[in-house]
């Protein structure tokens, strides 16, 4: 026995195709013809060293050291049934072959081997062909696919599932120029083209995206492609529905790596391996394994939450050089920044357009809170509240869903107000969600511990900015710097939007951002004035260009940063400072005059008469008594 193949092991099993049946109809042939069928397949098996480890019925299971061996052989018994004149009936007889781990059983008295998957995957391997045929396996088929014989290629045969083997499997046909090659199609349960997991609600808006995304991977180009946001905002989920649109167009696969439960960047490749049709020999390096296997496939890898293991985009990098065919759609909170990628940034779900219908944000709030309270109708009565609980949450999906979920304990009222007062309601104790969207504060906490404590202290900074900002006013209020800013853009901590150029904090974040600026009062003291100032100072350079010919590009800029001009004038309001409050009134009594907003010019200015003058809500003060209180 020790002459037997054991550690990798190939193997090579028979059948005759309808045996059952012959025997029944061919009783007094069937002895005859079997025995030469025996005789047929002993030849072949001892002139290509190979050890026969048992003979059931009709069936043959034979063991080899090499896969070239097993091949060789199998082409041997193919031809001789073929040549031979069988009667009263043909034997036709299937072909599996499979390379797998298998350790021999010294202590045996007879041939035995523990590798029980690999010779399970043989059998099936055989059990799903037809008579004349011969399938392998794609470790088998890799094997033998550079030392083929003349006269011989192999047929790719696409993924199978086999009976009991959880994975699907990929099948090899060999296609030999003196022997039949057409047969009925393989009897598998079903052919496999993805991993995609089930959802269990309907998949809500995104249209925009979704065509954006089926786009860009409709270009071949296109290799990397990473779906990029702050945590919550639905990334895995339109990863998902964007794959699960495009199976047809891939159809060699589309593969989905689950990301968020592995501890280190390490783990990638072999998470890679355990979704991919392989099966690794015990002495066989993953990566290699799957870069070969990769390397002339046309498939889609959707690789989710990529964020907390970027050491391993390399692993990603030599995917693209060495697979000339594959894409890659990733979800991160981060870049990958590899050449060739391209960031698609999406924010929160659109909410405010006026029709409930159209609004995906409030028609996820609505299909939630059905699965908490089935009887809740988005009404007349109710869509206000929804509409105020989707804007406090920016349109965020995750926050959109926790809120909906408090529907059998609260009213839309005390939610959207609860909220307001405080992101802790948005939690859940469901035992199926993953701890990293338990909660939006732990999602958020997520997301800023990525970044290093320089990184945190500009967020807490820009958190004191309304409705976003320029540049020019984070570097001048906040001390940004371009590599700051850059940073948290690549972090998914910050928007750009590229129209206009100015930079937004999702509404959540800023606002947690702002919990941490209060922590400390110097800090929060400091940023507050440092950008009232700077707004004050924005607004005297404003005075003069609003009223000559370039007032219409100053009242578009005032008007995007009208929200900071309001914090930093209630600051200076607050702090009774006469002074810094006229570097604003000229500009913006001429802001109003060009809107022809006189009433909101009334309610802007009176506050700050009532903070300098007393509690006299008629009083408003003009620009020449407002000096005048220096």
């Amino acid at each position: 026995m020790s002459s037997y193949p054991s550690g990798t092991v190939t193997f090579l099993f028979t059948d005759i195709e309808g045996s059952t049946k012959l025997s029944q109809q061919y009783s007094e042939s069937m002895p005859a013809l079997l025995a030469r069928h025996n005789e047929i397949l002993d030849q072949a098996v001892s002139a290509h060293h190979g050890f026969t480890l048992h003979i059931a019925g009709d069936s043959y299971a034979v063991a080899f050291h090499n896969a070239s061996d097993a091949l060789e052989a199998a082409l041997d018994i193919q031809r001789a049934l073929y040549k031979e004149s069988w009667s009263p009936a043909p034997i036709k007889v299937r072909i599996g072959i499979h390379s797998g781990a298998a350790q021999l059983e010294e202590a045996s008295r007879s041939p035995r081997y523990s590798g029980y998957t690999t010779i399970s995957m043989s059998q099936r391997v055989m059990s799903v062909g037809h008579g004349g045929q011969i399938l392998l396996s794609q470790i088998a088929a890799d094997l033998i696919s550079d030392s083929l014989p003349a006269g011989v290629e192999l047929r790719d045969m696409g993924e199978h599932r086999l009976k009991d083997i959880i994975k699907p499997v990929h099948l090899y046909q060999l296609i030999v120029r003196d022997l039949p090659s057409d047969f009925p199609p393989l009897m598998t349960k079903e052919v496999v083209r993805h991993n995609l997991p089930a959802q269990l609600t309907a998949f809500i808006g995104r249209e925009t995206e979704l065509a954006a995304l089926h786009s860009l991977l409709s270009d071949s180009h296109n290799r990397l492609i990473t779906i990029m946001a702050p945590g919550g905002m639905g990334k895995t989920r339109l990863a998902l529905e964007t794959a699960r649109q495009m199976v047809e167009v891939f159809s060699q696969g589309i593969y989905f790596v689950a990301l968020d439960r592995i501890t280190s960047a390490e783990l990638i490749v072999q998470s890679v391996a355990e979704i991919l049709p392989i099966f690794l020999a015990s002495n066989e390096d993953p990566k290699s394994r799957v870069l070969e296997y990769l390397q002339d496939k046309t498939i889609l890898l959707v690789m989710d939450n990529f964020e907390h293991v970027l050491d391993g985009a390399a692993f990603v990098q030599e995917i693209l050089a060495g697979a000339p065919h594959i894409q890659i759609l990733a979800t991160s909170r981060a870049k990958l920044n590899l050449t060739g990628e391209t960031v698609y940034s999406i924010k929160g779900l659109t909410v405010g357009n006026g029709n409930s219908e159209k609004d995906s944000a409030i028609q996820l709030f609505a299909q939630s809170a059905r699965q908490t309270l089935p009887a809740f109708e988005l009404n007349t009565v109710v869509l206000p509240a929804v509409k105020k609980i989707c804007l406090l949450v920016d349109g965020m999906p995750l926050a959109i869903v926790l809120a909906a979920a408090w529907i059998d304990t609260l009213s839309v009222d005390e939610i959207a107000s609860e909220i307001e007062q405080n992101i802790d309601l948005l939690e859940t104790e469901k035992r199926d969600v993953p701890d990293r969207q338990r909660s939006v504060r732990a999602v958020i906490e997520s997301s800023w511990n990525q970044v290093d404590p320089s990184a945190q202290t500009l967020l807490k900074r820009l958190s004191v900015f309304r409705g976003g900002f320029t540049r020019a006013g984070a570097q001048e209020a906040a001390g940004a710097s371009l590599h700051g800013l850059s940073t948290l853009v690549d972090k998914a901590l910050l928007l750009r939007d590229p129209n206009s150029g100015r930079y937004f904090i999702h509404e959540l974040l800023r606002q947690y951002a702002e919990e941490q600026l209060a922590l400390s009062a110097d800090e929060e003291r400091s940023a507050h004035e440092d950008h009232a100032k700077y707004f004050a100072d924005f607004m005297k350079a404003h005075e003069i260009p609003l009223h000559d010919h370039r007032g219409k590009s100053a009242l578009l800029e005032v008007e995007a940063d009208f929200d900071n001009i309001r914090i930093a004038w209630n600051y200076w309001t607050n702090k009774q400072d006469a002074h810094y409050l006229l570097e604003f009134t000229s500009a913006l009594w001429q802001f109003f005059e060009l809107r022809g907003s006189y009433i909101p010019a009334i309610q802007f200015f009176g506050g700050a008469a009532q903070k300098l003058v007393g509690n006299e809500p008629d009083v408003v003060w003009t620009r020449a008594e407002l000096r005048a209180r220096q």
